[in-house]
């Protein structure tokens, strides 16, 4: 960012970001950035969301954070949801590119870390309602809840499915969601991170069912050396860009 000559102080300050937290942010140390093949593939997929024909995706990336901050984990988001709806399957960087809205949520837009742990445990309990006969139409349904303006289909479909967890599980006393967990997602006074806390949601999910090896009875059968999207942590021309350096 010093490349673009920008007032890095003064924009932080205008844009309600704070500026420690955006150094602590950008400038980890190299063996947490570079070296953890997480990272790493994390920042390639950023890299890759914000390249556009008329600039790199580090040009790009500068100009969001001091102009659309806000916009970074929603690019994100949606980078891992048309991954997966192209697959068919959750996309093998989807724990990776997780881990970083999650970082940036907390470090960038100091977003309480136990609240985040909340929903990120509230995603383990939602992936595990997906089951291996399910075909790749619940996966996609379930996309469509975090879409704007289908807040009340989301927290409708939380609800039914709480009643389901409680009688196909009664001997886990953990809740599909908590009271606290349906505050973070749908209340009016969570000063707007509503919006994130649900998009975090559905990232969450869609990198614990990859952990899990889930896959739809009908998912397509990808070869990845034959994929362009592939993310590639070692050897990708995001890193190429200077994620690196």
């Amino acid at each position: 960012m010093a490349g673009e000559h920008l007032p890095v102080q003064l924009a932080c300050r205008v844009l309600h970001v704070a500026e420690s937290g955006y150094y602590a942010w950008r400038d980890r140390p190299p063996s947490n950035r570079t070296r953890l093949p997480a990272r790493r593939t994390g920042f390639a997929s950023l890299l890759r969301t914000c390249r556009t024909d008329k600039g790199s995706g580090a040009e790009n990336l500068a100009w969001r954070v001091f102009h659309r901050p806000e916009t970074i984990p929603t690019t994100l988001a949606s980078y891992l949801t048309a991954r997966t709806e192209t697959r068919g399957l959750p996309a093998p960087e989807s724990p990776a590119v997780n881990e970083l809205i999650g970082s940036y949520l907390h470090e960038v837009m100091h977003m309480d870390e136990k609240d985040l742990a909340e929903i990120r445990q509230t995603a383990q309990r939602v992936a595990a309602l997906f089951k291996p006969d399910d075909t790749g139409g619940k996966l996609t349904g379930f996309h469509a809840l975090f879409r704007p303006g289908r807040g009340t289909d989301l927290r409708n479909w939380l609800q039914r499915h709480s009643v389901e967890w409680v009688l196909t599980r009664p001997d886990d006393r953990a809740p599909l969601i908590t009271e606290h967990g349906f505050e973070l997602l749908f209340s009016p006074n969570q000063d707007g991170n509503a919006w994130f806390f649900r998009q975090y949601l559905l990232t969450s999910v869609l990198a614990e069912l990859h952990r899990r090896s889930w896959q739809p009875k009908d998912a397509k059968t990808v070869v990845e050396d034959f994929d362009p999207n592939a993310i590639d942590p070692t050897d990708t021309e995001a890193l190429a860009e200077g994620i690196t350096q």
